[in-house]
């Protein structure tokens, strides 16, 4: 089971002129790992966490493209719902921390998107 989240760079309005990579592939690349790594900090402390796994057991993969929560109970997380042994949903999750949430990383684009952005502007400036 888990959960991978898709994290490209490319869907979003800045690249569409070119602004922060034009057509170098190196930047490119090197822009997408930088979104992938910012994007799973930031949402860190969206996530759930009981005894830490699910969050320290995340990673990105395929150069930041994708975000992956490896757990076996990751998807259960993120959609919120208790299921029972036949995979029915039998009730919401409520989660012990104030910042945790179903669907962490739609949270945190939202919240975050601009920063994460920005990050990686920064970065390809250096």
């Amino acid at each position: 089971m888990g959960v991978e989240v898709e994290t490209s760079i490319l869907g979003t309005k800045e690249l569409s002129d070119g602004k922060i990579l034009g057509i170098f592939t190196k930047r490119y690349e090197r822009a997408q790992k930088i979104f992938g790594e910012t994007f799973l900090e930031a949402s860190k402390p969206r996530v759930p966490i009981d005894t830490g796994n699910l969050v320290n057991s995340s990673y990105t993969e395929n150069g930041g493209r994708e975000v992956v929560y490896p757990t076996d109970y990751a998807e259960w997380l993120w959609n919120g719902m208790v299921y029972d042994r036949t995979g029915a949903a039998v009730r919401p999750i409520h989660y012990s921390s104030p910042t945790a949430t179903d669907h962490w990383t739609d949270k945190t684009w939202a919240e975050d998107g601009e920063m994460i952005l920005k990050k990686v502007r920064d970065a390809l400036v250096k």
